[in-house]
């Protein structure tokens, strides 16, 4: 079996760029990955499209800081989550080409 990739993603207020990024991450032709994305603690509803996304793919995890920890504080959180081989970082308003997993597990 290939190595699982833990993506881990920092959230802060980034409705505005979630779909499409975690749209990138869903059709990324390496298949065998979980994406950790840890909110920290939005004023927007970044942490219901989280949830709305979550519900449809069992490989994105959700969880929400109680207090803001920064986006250095956010990525360590969402690293202590990752149960892969790998860790690879994803920013909350990337858009990833398809075979970006492909090449980075290579």
């Amino acid at each position: 079996m290939p190595p699982l990739v833990s993506i881990v993603m920092a959230v802060y207020n980034g409705s505005r760029y979630l779909e499409a990024q975690i749209r990138s991450i869903s059709e990324q032709s390496y298949k065998h990955w979980e994406l950790i994305a840890v909110d920290d603690v939005s004023t927007d509803n970044s942490p219901q499209i989280l949830e709305r996304l979550a519900s449809t793919d069992s490989r994105i995890k959700v969880y929400r800081n109680k207090v803001n920890a920064g986006i250095a504080g956010n990525f360590v959180n969402a690293m202590r989550y990752a149960t892969g081989a790998l860790i690879c970082f994803a920013d909350q308003d990337d858009v990833w080409q398809a075979n970006k997993l492909d090449v980075l597990v290579a």
